[in-house]
């Protein structure tokens, strides 16, 4: 939604339904994160969207990111 498009949305439709059925994509190509990002921003979409769920951010790191809490504090 901050950036106005799909981490893994095709080129086109055809594309995009393509990538959604071939879930190896997904899983196996590198997020690309757009380089003009903020950097807080930058960290919490790869947290959001690590394919390792092990390493993801939790509910309660995500709540406390910085730049999530940035404006208004912690979410609770």
């Amino acid at each position: 939604m901050v950036l106005g498009f799909n981490p893994f949305k095709g080129d086109n439709l055809h594309m995009t339904k393509h990538v959604i059925t071939n879930l190896s994509e997904i899983v196996n190509d590198p997020l690309q994160i757009p380089g003009h990002l903020e950097p807080d921003l930058a960290d919490l979409l790869r947290g959001l969207l690590c394919k390792d769920a092990k390493n993801r951010l939790s509910l309660e790191a995500v709540a406390n990111h910085p730049w999530v809490v940035r404006w208004n504090g912690p979410v609770r």
